[in-house]
């Protein structure tokens, strides 16, 4: 299964499309006509749960699109088509495995795989958003709960609840702002695959003009709070540099150990300072823009 790939620096175009301008409904309807076109049976599903026969379907799907994100100079409508049918694809596996870490939260014996098939599915919308024309975004949300749920009940599952669909756009949305964000105030963001997760990097940020680039981990104000202290209290961080990592909302520990050590910089985004996400953006970026200056000036390692 393609579970190593993510995202390049994606085109800059990304504003603009060739050809007539398309509507949300023009899209989804086209993923959805795709989906419709899938051949799966259910019963093996709804009493076993598994789902070795949508697999085929999944990283066919998700090696076309990571093909296309790769390829200079694909269509930006293309390139979003094609993650919102990998991401409906997986739909199915990974609302089951919502459901069974709920139940289960002290964990299962295939807790990992699920939990794998969860970050999967959060990639793939990572993705779908970032490949779509920006002006979209603000249709987006409940277009992709009908494709996710036109998919579950094709394939026999159950779908997201509600709460769950609005738990996993916002806690997304934060992580899509900061990336969209920092592009617009022209660095060049790379999320991060899962090698790089292990070290607690949620994406990388280049500066084009010294070429020097910035592993971060994107924290909530609440979760900052808790992480700075929790690395206080394992003498990772000094009682000045916990002061220090209040004031300035960042502060860098090395994560790892020998040749896998990698310098991360952790990083509080702030509501109250930064403001709140709408539709996937901020309203204004030039306090994060201004943070990021600082945070790569102070912490970037030449390329």
């Amino acid at each position: 299964m393609i579970r190593g790939h993510w995202r390049r620096f994606r085109p800059e175009n990304n504003e603009a499309f060739s050809g007539a301008a398309v509507t949300p409904l023009e899209l989804f309807a086209k993923v959805e006509a795709r989906l419709k076109k899938v051949d799966i049976s259910k019963r093996s599903w709804r009493k076993y749960q598994d789902f070795t026969e949508l697999d085929s379907y999944i990283d066919g799907a998700r090696g076309h699109a990571v093909g296309l994100d790769d390829k200079a100079g694909s269509p930006v409508l293309e390139r979003a088509e094609a993650w919102l049918y990998a991401l409906a694809l997986q739909a199915p596996r990974a609302a089951v495995a919502q459901e069974q870490m709920d139940k289960h939260p002290h964990g299962y014996h295939n807790k990992e795989h699920r939990l794998y098939e969860l970050i999967d599915f959060n990639d793939a919308f990572d993705s779908a958003i970032l490949a779509l024309p920006r002006d979209l975004l603000p249709h987006v949300r409940e277009h992709i709960k009908e494709l996710c749920d036109f998919m579950c009940k094709k394939a026999g599952t159950r779908c997201f609840s509600d709460e769950e669909y609005q738990a996993i756009v916002h806690g997304l949305s934060r992580e899509i702002a900061v990336y969209l964000g920092l592009e617009d105030e022209g660095y060049h963001v790379e999320m991060t695959n899962r090698h790089d997760d292990a070290f607690g990097i949620d994406m990388k940020i280049l500066d084009s003009k010294t070429m020097k680039q910035v592993a971060v981990d994107i924290k909530t104000r609440s979760s900052y709070y808790y992480r700075v202290r929790e690395l206080h209290r394992e003498g990772r961080l000094s009682d000045e540099g916990l002061l220090m990592a209040d004031r300035n909302g960042f502060t860098a520990v090395i994560n790892g150990h020998g040749q896998e050590e990698r310098r991360v910089v952790t990083w509080r985004i702030d509501h109250e300072v930064l403001g709140d996400v709408v539709d996937f953006r901020f309203e204004s970026t030039r306090l994060l823009g201004e943070t990021a200056e600082i945070i790569v000036l102070r912490y970037g390692e030449q390329l």
